[in-house]
């Protein structure tokens, strides 16, 4: 048996389709219906078997998204079904308290392994390192890498919070994942 990975990123508050103009012929491209009618179509081949992924970078960008900090980003997510993101670097661009007010609002889990409290070295209470999701045909780890510099984000969003290397993130927390699932994916916001 297989199961399927369905999978996006640098959405960057997309809500709405851009009319795109390509040989002099326009098209709409993207926008969250869309992408959320083709995961809904896709995701019925194997509903049980399915996972909805986004590599970060989702909320900031445009306009609707940008006036309410990614509230609708985070809705509209939670209605199409994703169950995990890992966080961009843009995702902190509005704070942790944002982040935070998003994590609570979101139906699915937002991931990083690799950012971590500079009192405690543990994640921010906003994120989880990795998940653990049940296929039924088995186990999947997702842990969630973000883009290892904070020089790209307001010094004031990342407060209090270090960026440590992601490989030396995924070796912390990889016998844990072997532990609890038979396959593990990672969930990378690192631009490879």
């Amino acid at each position: 048996d297989r199961f399927q990975i369905l999978h996006t990123n640098d959405l960057h508050g997309r809500l709405d389709a851009a009319t795109v103009v390509t040989g002099g012929k326009p098209f709409e491209q993207g926008g969250l219906p869309m992408i959320g009618g083709m995961i809904q179509r896709d995701r019925a081949r194997a509903p049980e078997r399915t996972l909805v992924l986004d590599a970060g970078d989702a909320w900031v960008g445009q306009l609707i998204s940008g006036l309410d900090r990614g509230r609708s980003m985070a809705k509209a997510m939670s209605l199409i079904g994703y169950d995990a993101q890992a966080l961009g670097n843009h995702d902190f661009d509005w704070g942790q308290d944002e982040l935070a007010a998003r994590a609570k609002e979101a139906s699915f889990a937002l991931l990083t392994a690799n950012v971590v409290e500079e009192a405690t070295g543990r994640t921010p209470p906003f994120a989880k390192p990795f998940i653990v999701k049940d296929l039924k045909i088995a186990k999947v780890a997702i842990i969630g890498l973000t883009y290892p510099s904070s020089t790209i984000i307001r010094a004031a969003s990342v407060k209090g919070l270090r960026f440590e290397p992601a490989v030396d993130s995924v070796k912390k927390y990889l016998p844990e994942m072997k532990k609890q699932a038979a396959v593990i994916i990672a969930l990378s916001h690192l631009g490879i």
